[in-house]
This record gives structure tokens, sequence and C-alpha cells, in this order.
């Protein structure tokens, strides 16, 4: 037992001094799992309604996340800060994508501004039911009714 113990700890440990110099490297050097170089000559082109699509997520989630922020600084609510947080790695990980395929990113830099007349829409119809006092006791109402069936 204690031998196939050794073993399986030797083996282990020889699979982590392996896989260092490609954990060290990382996923940002451009390389896939195979070790070929991801260039925009050797991916395959989208096609509109993907692109589209794909622009359009963007601007989605960055709509999301300033939903969120401008709640964080009206409430104050911890909440809402992380969900802004978990939105902006969502948009983050959008714009990666919109890079590796040379596509003009659609996110205005400024919070609340957007391209698109319906995101736009929204944003600000969320905005004004978010800033309204029942909203928010509405909110602290359905948490503690989660926190109290908890108890």
């Amino acid at each position: 037992m204690k031998t196939a113990t050794k073993i399986i700890g030797f083996a282990l440990a020889l699979l982590l001094i392996n896989s260092f110099p490609v954990l060290a490297r990382g996923l940002s050097s451009g390389s896939n799992r195979l070790g070929t170089q991801l260039t925009l000559q050797n991916l395959t082109p989208l096609g509109t309604e993907v692109e589209e699509t794909l622009l359009l997520m963007r601007e989605e989630e960055k709509m999301a996340r300033d939903v969120y922020q401008t709640l964080y600084k009206t409430w104050e609510q911890t909440v809402f800060k992380n969900i802004a947080a978990s939105e902006q790695r969502h948009m983050d990980a959008l714009l990666k994508k919109i890079d590796m395929f040379d596509l003009a990113d659609p996110a205005l830099p400024e919070v609340g501004l957007f391209n698109n007349p319906e995101l736009q829409a929204l944003y600000d119809k969320l905005i004004a039911q978010g800033n309204g006092l029942k909203s928010m006791r509405c909110l602290l109402g359905r948490r503690l009714k989660i926190w109290t069936s908890e108890i």
C-alpha cells in the first residue's frame, strides 16, 4: 500500500513539473491547447449573423454591468457591486473574442450610454425602477424572506 502511494505521488509530481511551463505561459500567450498560434489568418471568418450576435452580447453585458454599477452607487448594497464585477468579466471575455476577429467594439466607455436604442431604453427603464424606494423595499423584502427561511 505504501509503495502504491509513493508511486502515485511520484507520478503526480512528474506531471506537475512537466506541466509547469504550460501553466506558467497561460492562455494569454495566444496559443491554444495544441500549441499553434491563433491568428486572424487561421481563424474561420464569422458569418454576419454571428458577428452581430457577438457585438450585441457585448453591449448587453455592458448594459447589465452599468445597471448594477448605478444601483450600487444609489443603494450601496454589496450584491450590486458583486454582480457588476461579474458582468465586467463577461464583457472582458466577449471583448477578447471581438478583438480576436478584429471587430469594432460597440460598447461606449460612458456608463449608461449605448449605441443600441433598445438597450438604451431598457437601461433607462431599469434605472428608473431601481431608483424607486418601492423597488428597493421589494428587493430587501425578498432577501429577508430568503434569509429567514434559511434560519
